[in-house]
């Protein structure tokens, strides 16, 4: 048997089908104690009569028997379509969980779990789908009432809507603050909706909220049934679709306005779309909002993976797109030059793997390095002779027991110097004190068998390896760094760590830094220049972590 409530709404339904567009709105339940503020005298704001008021075709239902809502809600679905203006108010208990929400029956005992409650609730999301049907010009307020049945497993109090319809507003907060704003603010011909929500307590809005358009046009007094302002509800279509931003969102509104205002805009917007092959890969990436600092850690595993993104800066030029491509190749990934989160974990996983692999190749070359070293010692004698330990300093110049052929050297050429004649020291010194290829030389050839001989001719093979112009292209790169004090003492310090000896970590590169650097670097293959350049900086920058920053 059909109720009185439902009749009247039957009665009231009947007729629309015959009507030209117009608004709509369906105003369903209360909790007990509201309810005479929707049917009946009381001091809150009759909704239903204030819409009615305002030229609304207006339907009512109480919320004791959701079956009733139900079906008031499905016949607004048959004549939603090409509607200007749709306001769906609920007004009772809600419940929720992370995505959904439910408003429950007047009256109904809980708990309602997650299975329970699509038995004996309305769903949010259904609603909200009803109100897309009329995109720009559809609100849905949510008057929230404290009590209700009590939420079970998987629910909780309150209501959080999932995803909003394109064009839909839906409003939010205690019961008499939204009927108070239903019933009088929304309803204030030629007002913006964000304007009153800005001056609006206790309602919250999201969705569609434009502050370029009205929700009801300024101009005389509405009839009943009032003429559509076609241009009103066309500009509020094409703002909802340039908020959505995608093609489909213009196609939607070239449907209904092919030969609107806006027409030639949207199907340029919808030809700049489909002109960029991988703007939905773009705007994925923008969605992330990537900072400065996690773009140069994407560029550093780049650098890792062998995907050259010519710097580590930050910034996503043409280098950086190509080796995101790169990457996204060998892995099997669509080749767009943008990555996804997904893609930047996977990124990160190979990186560390990479880095793994590369420190454990770089031990066992130290481990090597250092055997073939202390072979080279006891081959030579041990430091017994000088010719042993320049032996043996030619080889391994950064050696373990470099430091000690040094000074044992050092000691020889101070026992040459006080036994050499005065005319071979003479010459010596001048030889030194000019430190030229061509002094050391002039040197030999007055004294090819003098006390410094096998020093003078050291000494020319270092400068000649010199004069190459490798160590002045290394000098040069290390220069372009900028390096300050603060970062070469944080550089000597993790050469400390490592083990490598590089002397006091006082910020000033001196010989036995030079032979730390080129330690590391012999042990990881690069070139070995002891000095620093991008490749050197870079590996040192995945042991160091945060080195980088400090370097830009």
């Amino acid at each position: 048997m059909k109720t009185p409530a439902r009749l009247a709404l039957c009665a009231a339904l009947a007729v629309l089908p015959t009507l030209s567009a117009a608004d709509r709105a369906l105003v369903i339940g209360a909790m007990p104690e509201e309810r005479q503020g929707l049917f009946g005298a009381s001091s809150r704001p009759d909704v239903a009569a204030a819409l009615r008021a305002a030229g609304f075709e207006t339907v009512a239902v109480p919320g004791d028997d959701l079956s009733e809502a139900r079906s008031a809600l499905s016949d607004l679905l048959a004549v939603a379509d090409g509607e200007e203006r749709i306001v769906i108010y609920l007004s009772g208990a809600f419940l929720r969980d992370d995505g959904r929400s439910w408003m429950t029956e007047a009256g109904a005992e809980g708990p309602l779990d997650l299975v329970t409650v699509e038995g004996a609730a309305l769903s949010v999301e259904t609603v909200l789908a009803v109100a897309g049907r009329a995109p720009g010009g559809a609100v849905v307020a949510l008057a929230l009432v404290g009590n209700g049945p009590d939420p079970g497993a998987g629910l909780r109090r309150g209501a959080t809507p999932g995803a909003v319809p394109q064009g839909v507003t839906v409003l939010q907060g205690p019961s008499a603050s939204v009927a108070r704003f239903v019933s009088e603010d929304l309803l204030v011909p030629g007002q913006r909706l964000a304007t009153a929500l800005a001056a609006a307590r206790d309602v919250s809005a999201t969705g569609f909220v434009t502050d370029r358009v009205p929700f009801l046009p300024a101009g005389p007094e509405r009839a009943a049934i009032p003429a559509p302002d076609r241009d009103a509800t066309e500009r509020a279509r094409w703002e909802a679709a340039r908020e959505r931003g995608d093609a489909a969102a213009y196609r939607d509104y070239l449907d209904r306005h092919p030969d609107g205002r806006f027409a030639d805009a949207a199907r340029a917007a919808i030809a700049e779309i489909e002109a960029e092959p991988d703007r939905a890969a773009r705007l994925a990436e923008d969605a992330l909002n990537l900072t400065r600092d996690e773009r140069r850690q994407i560029q550093r595993h780049l650098t890792l993976l062998d995907h050259e993104p010519r710097g580590i800066d930050g910034i996503f030029g043409p280098g950086t797109r190509g080796a995101i491509t790169r990457f996204q190749r060998d892995a099997g990934l669509p080749e767009t030059g943008y990555l996804s989160a997904r893609q930047i974990e996977m990124l990160d996983r190979q990186a560390e793997r990479r880095q793994a692999e590369l420190e454990a190749e770089a031990e066992r070359r130290r481990l090597e390095q250092e055997r073939r070293d202390r072979a080279a010692w006891e081959a030579t004698g041990s430091g017994a002779d000088e010719a042993g330990l320049r032996t043996y300093l030619q080889r391994f110049p950064d050696g373990l027991f470099a430091d000690i052929a040094t000074e044992r050297l050092a000691d020889i050429e101070a026992a040459k110097r006080d036994r050499a004649a005065e005319r071979d020291r003479l010459a010596w010194e001048e030889a030194r004190a000019a430190g030229t290829v061509a002094a050391y030389q002039a040197y030999l050839r007055a004294f090819p068998d003098g006390a410094f001989a096998a020093e003078a001719q050291a000494r020319i093979a270092a400068l000649q390896d010199d004069g190459s112009g490798r160590q002045q292209q290394a000098r040069e790169a290390e220069e372009a760094l900028g390096l300050n004090i603060l970062t070469r003492t944080l550089v000597e310090r993790r050469l400390d760590q490592l083990g490598l000896e590089p002397g006091p970590a006082d910020g000033v590169f001196d010989e036995a830094t030079r032979r730390a650097i080129r330690r590391f670097q012999r042990a990881r293959d690069l070139a070995v220049t002891g000095y620093l350049d991008e490749a050197t900086v870079s590996r040192m920058l995945s042991d160091v972590g945060g080195l980088l920053e400090r370097l830009r």
